[in-house]
């Protein structure tokens, strides 16, 4: 076997202006399915996507209505301290980022790059939640999950049509995207999923029909993409969620029997990667580069242990790769001991109230969380975590804010009830 052509299709220009009106029309109307599509198209300064004409593109219209609602809506809030004290130390990183990026990044433009996406995809989408939530209550929560669960479910949807349609794509991807992209839409998808409509539909066996076949589309798409960091991710997110809603740990012989499953799949979809492309070295690129990875950025640590080798830089330490692809060693590596410092402030409060109860939709943003903050710990760069800090803090903002200001804001009284 030769080998099968790995290629992404990419929507044509002339669909996405066709697209673009009724596009723009939801964005402007739901502030929250704005925030949605500009968090998956990603990269918006420099890898405009969606042309319409050049050099503007559909994601660009993101960011203008970002900072129109951002303005907006300002007019109607007043920052407490509280919000502000929770992204205090997310806004010390990344200050500091930006800082270390000018002094010691050999590339400065890309070192940028991540500091100004942080911004851009971190922090001021926060703020609009923050926003949000303050004028409208749960109802802000809810609207964000539930368009990007129909963003999920669109893409799956796409990128089944776009395997069955073209047999030499041997791996799911949609939109000039990669298949990781595409599996973590769909783990997503598979959690809002979860948490979001099972209690609703217990009782109607019409709507259980859906549900199920949904659950089968996301978890067929995530198989679909071969990939293993966001199969592996949504389970292990799921296992914790679990215990969140349930009060208890599934059994172990539960635990064993999946992770038995899990791991016989795994070996499986590297098996049908290596078939459909024996070019490439399936395994050692899972594996083994992934170690050399993590050996290379603690070398590049042990000699800059203060600073690090700066935003950037990794690709002098292990040439041909600009980052680790796991985001403990690449704060370590790049910003040294006080930026990995820093990620521990910024996280700390994740994991001490883990188990504490939620409600539905704090438990849907904790298993979101938890689920991005697992594949960083395999695949893509600080920019890539985007969505890791967008709904931890937008689930730190729904508990501690409103939760404890429910008496001074009866529309925001329904999150903590």
């Amino acid at each position: 076997m030769s080998g099968v052509n790995f290629t992404y299709p990419i929507m044509p220009e002339t669909l996405a202006q066709l697209l673009a009106p009724f596009y723009l029309g939801i964005c402007v109307i739901i502030p929250e399915f704005n925030l949605a599509a500009l968090l998956l198209i990603g990269n918006v300064l420099y890898e405009p996507r969606l042309s319409l004409f050049y050099p503007f593109s559909l994601n660009h219209i993101n960011v203008a209505l970002l900072l129109i609602h951002l303005f907006v809506f300002s007019r109607k809030f007043r920052f407490r301290k509280r919000t502000l004290f929770h992204m205090l130390p997310f806004l010390i990183f990344v200050i500091y980022l930006s800082i270390n990026a000018i002094l010691y990044s050999k590339y400065p433009e890309y070192a940028l790059d991540k500091a100004l996406s942080l911004v851009m995809m971190g922090v001021l989408p926060v703020v609009l939640m923050a926003f949000r939530i303050h004028v409208t209550g749960s109802a802000a929560i809810r609207d964000l999950l539930w368009s990007m669960f129909g963003i999920s479910v669109a893409m799956s949807l796409m990128g089944i049509v776009n395997w069955l349609q073209a047999p030499g794509i041997y791996r799911l991807a949609v939109l000039g995207g990669g298949p990781i992209g595409l599996g973590r839409i769909a783990g997503t998808g598979l959690i809002i999923l979860i948490y979001q409509w099972y209690t609703e539909i217990k009782q109607n066996k019409g709507q259980r029909y859906l549900y199920y076949g949904l659950v089968s589309l996301f978890v067929f798409t995530l198989l679909l993409t071969l990939t293993k960091g966001p199969l592996l991710s949504a389970m292990i997110s799921i296992l914790i969620a679990n215990r969140i809603v349930h009060r208890r740990w599934t059994t172990k012989k539960r635990i064993l029997t999946g992770a038995i499953v899990l791991f016989v799949t795994c070996l499986v979809m590297d098996t049908f990667r290596q078939a459909g492309n024996p070019n490439i070295h399936v395994w050692y690129g899972s594996y083994i580069i992934r170690i050399e990875h993590i050996i290379h950025a603690f070398s590049a640590f042990f000699h800059h242990s203060i600073f690090g080798i700066g935003p950037g830089n990794f690709s002098d330490w292990e040439p041909g790769w600009l980052y680790p692809h796991n985001l403990v060693m690449e704060i370590l590596a790049e910003t040294g001991i006080i930026g990995f410092v820093l990620l521990i402030l910024v996280l700390f409060p994740l994991f001490h109230h883990l188990f504490t109860p939620k409600t539905a939709e704090q438990t849907t943003l904790t298993a979101l969380t938890l689920f991005f903050l697992l594949n960083q710990m395999v695949s893509s760069d600080i920019i890539g975590a985007r969505f890791l800090w967008f709904y931890y803090y937008s689930y730190m903002i729904s508990t501690d804010y409103l939760g404890q200001k429910a008496d001074q804001n009866p529309s925001a009284r329904k999150i903590t009830e």
